[in-house]
């Protein structure tokens, strides 16, 4: 979890990749845990930003580069 300069939480999940299916329901997993609706985001190296039950895939790289 973090929080920014407003106070406004978003969860964060960090993989390689999640190209195989074992990897990509383990990375997931905690995310079911969180009761709250603010933003839920997986990253990866993986070129793919597919949406799982309200988690946003996100490459890394296009993140750090804000794109």
């Amino acid at each position: 979890m973090c929080k920014n300069d407003k106070g406004l939480v978003a969860y964060y999940q960090v993989s390689l990749t999640v190209r195989e299916q074992n990897t990509l329901e383990r990375e997931l997993a905690p995310f079911s845990k969180i009761n709250n609706h603010f933003p839920k985001y997986l990253l990866t190296l993986d070129p793919e930003e597919p949406t799982y039950d309200g988690v946003q895939q996100i490459n890394v790289i296009n993140w750090i580069l804000n794109d």
